[in-house]
C-alpha cells in the first residue's frame, strides 16, 4: 500500500467520521436518534476527523510526488477524471439518506472520491494556468481562476435559495433536477477539456501525430505531420485510454533484459544512444537510455516506442510510410508468443533512422513544441560504453571479481547505474 492510498484512506476516515458525527448530531437535536448513538457518533467522528483528516493530506502530498504521477503529462485527462470523481462523490453522498444500513460505506466512498478530487484537480489546475499564462503572468491567471470560481458559486448559492422552496416536499423533482445538473456539469467539462490546444507534447498525443504521419502525407523524406489544433481535438480524455502496450520510457536494465546475451541483442538492435525492448506477450514495451544522451534523443526514442505499438494495431493504410511499414507489421505478427522480437525489432531501428529526423523536422514544422515535451521518463540512465573492458569495469562482471562483481550477480538490479 503507497502512501497515495494512506492518504485517501485518512481523509475519507475523517471526513466520513465527522460527517457522520454532524449527521447524528443534527438527527438529535431534531428529536431523532440514530440507533440511539447520536452522541456516541458526534464524539467519535470528532475523534476520526481529527486524525484522518489532519494526516491524510500529507499522505497526499508525499504520494504525488512519486515518479509514476503524471499530472502534469495527461492534465487533460486527469482534470476531466477529477470532475467525474466529484460528480460521483455528490451522488453517493445523496443516496446515503435512503439507505441508512449502507450510509457509512456510501459516505466514506463519496469522501475519498473528492479526496482525489483535491489532489488531481489542484494539480491540473496549475498545469493548465500556466498553459493559459502566455504572458509569464501566471499570477494574473490565478486571480481570473479564484474570481471566477468565486463568482460561480455565488450565483450557485442564490439558485439553490430559489430551489428549495419549489424542491421541498417533492423528492421526485430534486431527483430530476439533480439529474439534469449532473449531466449539464458533465457536458461542460467534457467540452471545456477538449476545447484545450496544448502546443506540448505527451505520449497519447504524439502516438496520434506518429499514426497521422504513417497514414499517408508527404513523400520522399517528408512526413505530413498533424499540427496541434488536430490532434487535441482527437486525444483521447481518460487517462491510459487508446494505448495498446504499457511503455517503459527510461527504464533499468533489469527490467528490460534478463542475461547478457539479452543485453548484447539489445545492443546490436538498438541505436548508440538507447536500447529498445518490445515484449508483446507481456504487454509492454520498453527504452533504456545511455548515460550522456543528448536530450533532443528522448522524443525520438519514444516516438520508436510508440511506432513499434501501433504496428501491433490494425493492419496500416495504404498511405506512403503504411504501405513501407505493412512488412514489418506482418514480420511481427508471425513472431512465435512469448519471445522478443530481435528481427523486428532490429528492422524497425533502421526504418527510423531513415524517417526519424524528417519526423522531428516535421513535428517543429507543424508547430508542436520542442524545448519542453510531456513525456514522463524514469531517470534511469544506463552505461553500457565500458562492456568490452575487463570485469573491473562494466554493466556486467565476473562472478570471480570479488566482492562487487558477486554483488551484481546476486542483486541484478545494480547493473544499472541511476542518473
Amino acid at each position: 500500500m503507497d502512501w497515495e492510498t494512506l492518504g485517501w484512506i485518512g481523509q475519507a476516515l475523517g471526513w466520513t467520521g465527522r460527517r457522520l458525527g454532524w449527521t447524528g448530531g443534527y438527527w438529535g437535536g431534531l428529536g431523532g436518534d440514530w440507533n440511539g448513538l447520536g452522541g456516541d457518533w458526534a464524539h467519535l467522528g470528532w475523534i476520526l476527523g481529527a486524525l484522518g483528516g489532519s494526516t491524510g493530506p500529507y499522505w497526499e502530498h508525499w504520494g504525488c510526488l512519486l515518479p509514476r504521477s503524471r499530472l502534469d503529462c495527461e492534465a487533460k485527462q486527469w482534470r476531466l477524471a477529477a470532475d467525474l470523481l466529484n460528480d460521483l462523490g455528490l451522488l453517493l453522498e445523496l443516496l446515503a439518506p435512503g439507505w441508512p444500513w449502507a450510509a457509512p460505506a456510501l459516505l466514506a466512498l463519496g469522501t475519498a472520491a473528492k479526496c482525489v478530487v483535491g489532489v488531481a484537480g489542484g494539480a491540473t489546475r496549475v498545469a493548465l494556468a500556466a498553459h493559459q499564462a502566455r504572458r509569464d503572468n501566471m499570477a494574473d491567471v490565478a486571480a481570473k481562476d479564484s474570481s471566477q470560481e468565486t463568482l460561480v458559486n455565488g450565483l450557485g448559492l442564490l439558485l439553490a435559495l430559489l430551489l428549495l422552496p419549489l424542491l421541498d416536499g417533492r423528492p421526485w423533482l430534486s431527483r430530476a433536477v439533480f439529474g439534469v445538473l449532473l449531466c449539464t456539469h458533465f457536458w461542460a467539462n467534457v467540452g471545456a477539456v477538449g476545447s484545450l490546444r496544448l502546443p506540448s507534447l505527451n505520449r497519447p498525443r504524439l502516438r496520434l501525430v506518429l499514426r497521422g504521419g504513417a497514414e499517408g502525407g508527404g513523400g520522399g523524406a517528408t512526413l505530413g505531420i498533424p499540427g496541434p489544433d488536430d490532434v487535441n481535438g482527437r486525444e483521447p480524455l481518460l487517462p491510459g485510454w487508446g494505448s495498446r502496450l504499457r511503455q517503459h520510457l527510461g527504464a533499468p536494465l533489469h527490467l528490460l533484459v534478463h542475461s547478457e546475451a539479452e543485453f548484447q541483442k539489445a545492443l546490436e538492435c538498438g541505436t548508440p544512444d538507447y536500447i529498445i525492448v518490445l515484449r508483446p506477450s507481456q504487454g509492454w514495451v520498453g527504452v533504456g537510455l545511455r548515460r550522456g544522451t543528448p536530450p533532443g534523443v528522448l522524443l525520438g526514442a519514444c516516438a520508436h516506442a510508440l511506432l513499434l505499438e501501433e504496428l501491433l494495431g490494425p493492419e496500416l493504410p495504404q498511405g506512403t510510410h503504411g504501405a513501407a511499414l505493412r512488412p514489418l507489421q506482418r514480420s511481427l505478427r508471425s513472431c512465435p508468443p512469448g519471445k522478443v522480437p530481435w528481427g523486428v525489432v532490429a528492422e524497425s531501428t533502421r526504418v527510423w533512422r531513415m524517417l526519424g529526423p524528417s519526423f522531428l523536422r516535421g513535428l517543429e514544422a507543424a508547430g508542436w513544441q520542442m524545448q519542453r515535451h510531456l513525456l514522463a521518463p524514469d531517470e534511469w540512465q544506463l552505461d553500457w560504453d565500458t562492456l568490452g573492458d575487463p570485469p573491473k569495469t562494466g554493466p556486467f562482471y565476473s562472478l570471480f571479481t570479488p566482492p562487487w562483481g558477486w554483488f551484481c550477480a546476486i542483486f541484478p538490479q545494480f547493473w544499472v547505474i541511476s542518473g
